[in-house]
């Protein structure tokens, strides 16, 4: 059994520096992907009722109390930024 764990160290250690960088690479590459999606508009019209129903982030909408009638017919705030 020892030797089985010798004989696994030694192959894997040296393979650590790598497999470092990899973790690294892929960490950036999530990162610069959700980062590039806070600047599209599907970002911003997904989390657009957050923010205007939000008590802290609400004064970013002009009119944000007027309601409207969506396609499905239900009443929803009007958004418009200012």
């Amino acid at each position: 059994m020892s030797s089985l764990v010798t004989l696994l160290a030694n192959i894997v250690a040296p393979l650590q520096r790598q497999f470092i960088n990899f973790i690294r690479i892929a960490i950036c590459v999530v990162m610069v992907w959700i980062g590039g999606l806070k600047v599209c508009q599907y970002e911003a019209d997904g989390i657009a009722h957050f923010v205007s129903n939000s008590p802290f982030l609400s004064f970013l909408y002009k009119n944000g109390a007027n309601m409207v009638e969506n396609d499905k017919g239900v009443l929803v705030k009007r958004i418009y930024l200012i």
